[in-house]
């Protein structure tokens, strides 16, 4: 009897069986990694919350007190604010008002054209068509004016095509870096239909990303050099900027009113400051709201 055959199927099922083993091995271990760089992350970015927190009533003491000595300028390296805030509430560019007025601001649409594209086109996943964005703009401006009540992004139905590049977009990707384009963001941590009858960003909370947009990349510079070094200086860690002194900074070619009017100039602040963590080896990036 010839146990050639026997044998080889005895290896092979073995050896398939080998495999699977050691796949479900690899799993587990990847999976093992993301749920400890996960937990591990939700920690810091409380840890996170909680120092920006502590460090806010801190220099809120320090504005009481009587020390009349002349504040010497901080050596210390501060985040930049506006990259701190990306993904925040008062952050995102509110698309209300092109359900019900879309000429209240006349470049509103516009920008928000520019800003989807600055964010998603350059992923594989977003149709290279050239009038899509604004299709889809438009798909979803419609979706919201037939709607009985404000949706969540998730919740709206769009036809294709743009069903499942939107769909993509709403999930946004685990981390992203507005810089260097790896990911991409959620749509809902940039915008909102919620009802607002101001303007639609808050010039305090809005992204380089947003400013270059809306102003142009060298007029976004000068603003983000110019606070960087109030943040030095001052330990300020807001803008001292407004829609007059936008204007003397930029005598010789100012913004247009279009586009200031865009801005809403108001002090008012964020929520209390989300805490965030980026793990290193995986990227994971988790936020405490």
């Amino acid at each position: 009897m010839n146990l050639l055959p026997f044998v080889i199927v005895i290896i092979t099922i073995l050896a398939l069986f080998s495999t699977s083993f050691f796949d479900r091995h690899v799993m587990e271990t990847k999976e093992q990694k993301i749920y400890l760089a996960y937990f591990k992350g939700l920690r810091a970015a409380r840890n996170h919350k909680e120092d920006l927190a502590y460090r806010s009533l801190e220099k809120g003491g320090e504005s009481q007190s009587t020390n009349s000595s002349k504040k010497e300028p901080s050596t210390k390296k501060v985040d930049y604010f506006r990259d701190e805030k990306i993904g925040w509430k008062n952050g995102r560019l509110n698309l209300s008002s092109l359900t019900q007025d879309a000429q209240k601001w006349p470049e509103l649409k516009a920008i928000t054209i520019a800003y989807v594209k600055q964010l998603y086109s350059h992923h594989a996943f977003f149709p290279k068509e050239e009038k899509f964005t604004e299709r889809l703009i438009d798909a979803l401006i419609a979706a919201y004016k037939e709607a009985d009540a404000l949706l969540p992004f998730h919740e709206v139905k769009l036809e294709d095509p743009f069903r499942i590049p939107f769909y993509k977009m709403v999930r946004g990707t685990q981390t992203y870096d507005l810089e260097t384009d790896k990911g991409y963001p959620p749509f809902g941590d940039f915008f909102t239909f919620e009802e607002r009858e101001k303007p639609p960003m808050f010039f305090q909370d809005a992204n380089t990303t947003f400013l270059s947009i809306v102003l142009g990349t060298k007029k976004m510079q000068i603003i983000k050099d110019k606070e960087r070094k109030e943040i030095q200086e001052s330990g300020v860690h807001h803008s001292s900027l407004n829609r007059t002194k936008l204007e003397e900074l930029f005598n010789d070619s100012p913004p247009s009113p279009q586009q200031l009017d865009l801005f809403d100039f108001s002090k008012k602040g964020s929520p209390r400051k989300p805490g965030k963590h980026t793990d290193s080896k995986t990227r994971i990036t988790v936020r405490a709201p």
